[in-house]
């Protein structure tokens, strides 16, 4: 049978190959011996986390830091992705450039990237599941009833597809759409490219059609790591709707609609393409 990039990154992945055995998140030695060199090992696993599972070659390809290149601290430096190791496992963040500015009134930034990107794709998925933000952003006043329409259910859709897509997709997709993100004590500023998130042109041109969003945010300590948190769920949702029902229901679609797509592909095959659980995208697309 034919080896999809999902498959790959499942082979590449399987630490049997290694001589060991995970349960439950983790890894005993076996009683197997090993096939694969652990040079060997570790050369594919960093590669995979370079471009993400099952990522592209090509030039385009997104980055495995999501805000490389449009993140900047409280003091409007850059920063950079970095890292550090603990035995096994690797910890991303994002730091400011040492060649910016920096002395002891203007120390180095740092935040945890992981939750740095959660919460900026949290907040696009935020933005685009509600329609009265939608309708703010591309201009109600000149809007007949069709463009309204039309503006909602695209970005409805992109949602839902952001929430089902793939690691590498997912990343792909919002760099098209964040333009600039702005890290600050107790918030985050997000630069959203208006008409690529309304999948529609913007109705009333606005800055260089950028509308910016905001989340606020907090550092805690958890254990011996300091996380990046959102201390309150946003509440833009108007009174009476039922966000997590609609959310369910675009997500169904989107599920429903890859399906479809593939009549020649199992529901296993295509969740596995998409980074998915079989019973839920199943589910999802009944």
């Amino acid at each position: 049978m034919p080896f999809g990039r999902g498959h790959l990154f499942h082979l590449l992945k399987n630490r049997i190959y290694r001589g060991e055995i995970v349960h439950k998140g983790a890894v005993y030695p076996g009683e197997h011996e090993p096939v694969v060199p652990l040079a060997l090992w570790d050369a594919v696993q960093d590669k995979l986390a370079g471009n993400g599972p099952g990522a592209s070659t090509k030039v385009h390809a997104a980055p495995a830091a999501l805000l490389t290149g449009i993140l900047v601290d409280g003091l409007g430096r850059r920063m950079t992705p970095s890292q550090s190791n603990k035995k096994t496992k690797r910890y991303r963040y994002y730091v400011t450039l040492p060649t910016e500015p920096i002395d002891q009134e203007r120390p180095v930034w740092r935040v945890p990237a992981h939750d740095l990107e959660r919460i900026v794709a949290d907040r696009l998925v935020a933005f685009l599941e509600d329609p009265q933000a939608i309708l703010s952003a591309v201009g109600t006043a000149s809007a007949d009833a069709q463009e309204a329409r039309s503006a909602i259910e695209a970005a409805a859709a992109e949602a839902a597809t952001l929430q089902l897509t793939a690691t590498d997709e997912r990343s792909r997709m919002v760099r098209e759409w964040v333009a600039a993100v702005r890290l600050d004590e107790s918030h985050v500023e997000i630069d959203v490219r208006l008409a690529t998130l309304a999948g529609v042109e913007p109705i009333e041109e606005t800055a260089a059609s950028i509308i910016t969003l905001s989340a606020a945010t907090e550092r805690v300590r958890i254990g011996h790591e300091i996380k990046l948190v959102v201390p309150a769920v946003l509440d833009t949702t108007p009174t009476g709707r039922d966000d997590r029902l609609a959310r369910l229901i675009a997500e169904a679609f989107v599920a429903r609609e890859r399906v479809l797509k593939e009549p020649d592909r199992s529901i296993d095959e295509i969740a596995k393409k998409l980074g998915r659980c079989r019973t839920r995208l199943a589910t999802l697309a009944e």
